[in-house]
C-alpha cells in the first residue's frame, strides 16, 4: 500500500490573497515595462526630430494633408504615422516598428526611407536595435544625450539606403 503522506503539514497555506497579490505585482511590473518602452520610443522620436535640425516639422501633400518629416509606422512605405504610445509591446521582446524619414517632400511624388527599430529591456537596461545597411544595438545610459548615437546611426542608415538606389545600369549589372 502506498503512503501519500497525507499527514505531512505544509508550513504555509497559500490563499487567494497570496495569489492575487502575486498577480498584482506582475501586472504592476508589466505596466512599468510598457511605460518604459513607450517613453523610450517617444524620447527617441523627439531626439531624432531635433537631431534632423528641420526648419519645419511637417509638410503638406497636393491635397493639403499634413505629414511629419519623421514618423513611426508599422510597415515600410506607409505614410500613416502611429503614436509611440499606441505601439503594442511584447512582454519579452519589447516593440518593433518602422521609423520613416521623408526624403522627398514633393507634394506630387513624396518618398521616405524606413529603418526597423526594436526597443527592449535586457537585464534592466534599455536596448535599441536599428536595422539598416547593417544592424546595430545600443544600450542606453542616463548620461548626456543618450539617443545621439542611435540618431546618428539612423541617419547613416537612411543615407546608405539612398546610396543603394540605382538609376540605370552599370556595366557590372547590364543584362543581355
Amino acid at each position: 500500500m502506498h503512503s501519500y503522506l497525507l499527514n505531512e503539514r505544509i508550513d504555509k497555506v497559500i490563499t487567494y490573497k497570496d495569489i492575487a497579490e502575486k498577480g498584482k505585482g506582475i501586472k504592476e511590473a508589466e505596466t512599468e515595462y510598457v511605460e518604459k518602452i513607450h517613453s523610450t520610443v517617444n524620447g527617441l522620436m523627439y531626439s531624432y526630430v531635433q537631431n534632423l535640425q528641420l526648419q519645419e516639422t511637417s509638410w503638406r501633400d497636393l491635397n493639403g494633408r499634413e505629414y511629419p518629416y519623421a514618423f513611426i509606422t508599422k510597415e515600410k512605405g506607409s505614410f500613416t504615422p502611429i503614436d509611440p504610445f499606441s505601439l503594442r509591446v511584447d512582454m519579452r521582446d519589447g516593440v518593433s516598428f518602422q521609423l520613416a524619414t521623408v526624403t522627398d517632400d514633393d507634394p506630387r511624388d513624396y518618398r521616405s526611407v524606413a529603418v526597423t527599430v526594436t526597443v527592449a529591456i535586457v537585464s534592466g537596461t534599455v536596448k535599441i536595435t536599428v536595422g539598416g545597411h547593417k544592424e546595430q544595438s545600443f544600450y542606453l545610459t542616463d548620461s548626456g544625450d543618450k539617443y545621439l548615437p542611435v540618431c546618428n546611426f539612423i541617419k547613416d542608415a537612411v543615407i546608405m539606403r539612398l546610396n543603394s538606389i540605382q538609376v540605370g545600369m552599370t556595366e557590372e549589372n547590364e543584362k543581355y
